[in-house]
């Protein structure tokens, strides 16, 4: 049957990083029978496969959007990382969460990328990405209300399975469950309502102007990738318009607020060019150095509180100030680079939010298009309710 045909190539390739594909030698079966396949029942149960495989194919095609550069390298490395290695540590659920998307991605841009003639290199890709959604989909089932179900160990162990049907080794928990999640949003209720303020008088760093870019995530919530690409520019009112290219969402591209000048923002005054000429001072600021230096400026003045002050900690407060000052869910998304407005229900709490602060914005600009009223499609990204919580903060 045809399935011989496709064993013989169980293990993965590698993807390459602009996303061409590594094809297998041209085999066409137009016109003839295949040798492998010396029935008639063999060679139409072949045909029909072989249909199936074209026709979703070109449905995939049609729907598939690529992820942004950021996403795609990370996606690609992280799939070919393991290919190639034929290892992989599976050590939290956030890496569960981050390999299974890595190989659904590298696994849909392989496929769609067989070119016609390659019949044989169309059903071996068909075929492993049916054996991956067979596999990750084994435990989730759909119940009332279109929400989906999960199990304590959040898929590692149908994950786990898969992998090693490839070949490819994984290390993780033995018990496949993970402990629970030590959420970044029950940590804001730990902190002073000024945690911001003294985080930012207490940034020294050899980086420059590394102090300007806590202050702008702080104000507008953004991710710390993001940082580099926030532009500052005055408003014709003299307040202060600051704007980032979104990372994830390709719909969302960029985005941006108008924040007042206070004593919280006015050291970004001097960073800020004219309202046509946007400037991009942070260029210089990386991702892992903001966090890196956020976490030790955070073990100094908070030593007590755990985790650690990240990134995340500003974006979460963000939420908590648009809440709490009645901000409606698709500015809250507008804000946040969020192309559905369920998704800011992960981000903050009211009760944590502060609309006295002097760090919620004026007006948030109608940067992109949010569709309303749509439920998240997958359970297993979204943060539980944080129960336990005192009623007010010190």
């Amino acid at each position: 049957m045809y399935e011989d045909l496709l064993r013989s190539d169980s293990t993965p390739s590698t993807v390459s990083l602009v996303g061409e594909t590594s094809q297998p030698s041209p085999v066409s079966l137009a016109g003839k029978t295949d040798p492998g396949l010396n029935s008639r029942e063999a060679n139409g149960a072949f045909e029909r496969r072989l249909r199936d495989a074209r026709s979703a194919q070109l449905l995939r095609r049609d729907s598939w959007v690529e992820r942004t550069p950021e996403t795609h390298k990370c996606y690609v490395s992280r799939y070919n990382k393991a290919a190639s290695s034929k290892s992989v540590l599976l050590t939290t659920r956030s890496l569960v969460r981050g390999m299974r998307a890595a190989i659904a991605y590298c696994l849909n841009l392989k496929f769609i990328q067989v070119e016609p003639w390659d019949d044989i290199g169309l059903l071996r890709q068909y075929g492993q990405l049916q054996a991956f959604e067979r596999a990750t989909n084994s435990r989730r089932k759909v119940v009332k209300g279109g929400t989906r179900a999960k199990d304590e160990d959040s898929g590692y162990q149908e994950l786990a399975d898969y992998l090693r049907s490839t070949g490819i080794s994984v290390s993780g928990p033995v018990s496949g469950v993970f402990p629970a999640r030590q959420g970044r949003v029950g940590s804001l209720r730990k902190l002073p309502r000024d945690w911001r303020e003294r985080i930012i008088a207490a940034t020294e760093s050899r980086i420059p102007n590394l102090k300007e870019a806590v202050t702008s995530m702080a104000a507008n919530g953004c991710r710390p990738g993001e940082v580099a690409s926030t532009e500052i520019s005055t408003s014709e009112g003299g307040d202060l318009c600051i704007t980032v290219v979104t990372l994830k969402s390709p719909k969302a591209p960029k985005r941006g607020a108008i924040f007042p000048v206070n004593e919280n923002t006015k050291r970004l005054v001097n960073l800020a060019g004219p309202p046509d000429q946007p400037f991009a001072p942070f260029g210089h600021v990386g991702a892992k150095q903001l966090a890196n230096s956020l976490r030790r400026i955070s073990l100094k003045v908070f030593p007590d509180v755990q985790p650690p002050i990240c990134p995340s900690s500003f974006r979460n407060q963000a939420a908590s100030d648009a809440k709490q000052a009645g901000a409606t869910r698709e500015q809250i998304a507008l804000l946040l680079g969020h192309t559905c407005d369920e998704e800011q229900k992960v981000y903050g709490r009211a009760r944590y939010g502060s609309s006295k602060g002097g760090w919620a914005p004026k007006a948030v600009l109608q940067s992109h298009d949010v569709q309303l009223n749509r439920p998240l499609m997958d359970f297993w990204d979204q943060e539980q309710p944080d129960r336990n919580y005192p009623s007010e903060r010190a």
